[in-house]
């Protein structure tokens, strides 16, 4: 099953991740997700894999940080499932430079502002969720889809 809170999304990039209607868009869409796990419970499907992520970061209204740096990764949650980034190298100054309006300039010239340090997290990203799933499932997708460029976070 997949499900979209959109009303989070389109709250902050209305009024802003620091507003009070972004607190709340993301209160009513974590008291739905309560609701969702306690009827899975009350179903007895209390082993479900349930994986909670975002499809990009915040600043303010934007998708981009500090000199139009835009933002890749993406933060993943789960519950009753394994998840590890130990293998995921944290992201580096090609990364930063690769996230700029011109990244060849920023190659070229270095960034206008030194990487911060809050970006120096596993550099997940959000296409790592279908080969988490597809690890998840026992699919075998490392041979058969090699258009997939993204890590799994799956331990078994």
């Amino acid at each position: 099953m997949f499900l979209h809170f959109k009303n989070p999304d389109t709250t902050g990039h209305v009024a802003g991740d620091g507003s009070r209607q972004y607190r709340e868009a993301i209160q009513l869409a974590d008291q739905r997700l309560y609701l969702l796990l306690e009827m899975l419970r009350s179903y007895g499907w209390n082993d479900t894999a349930v994986l909670l992520t975002t499809d990009h970061g915040f600043n303010g209204v934007y998708h981009s940080r500090n000199a139009g740096r835009i933002v890749f990764n993406t933060w993943i949650a789960a519950h009753n499932v394994a998840l590890t980034t130990d293998h995921i190298p944290l992201r580096t100054a090609a990364d930063y430079c690769a996230s700029q309006q011109v990244p060849a300039d920023c190659l070229a010239n270095g960034p206008e502002v030194p990487m911060p340090a809050e970006d120096a997290v596993p550099n997940i990203i959000l296409t790592s969720l279908t080969p988490t799933i597809l690890d998840m499932f026992g699919v075998e997708w490392r041979t058969t889809a090699p258009l997939i460029h993204a890590e799994s976070l799956y331990q078994p």
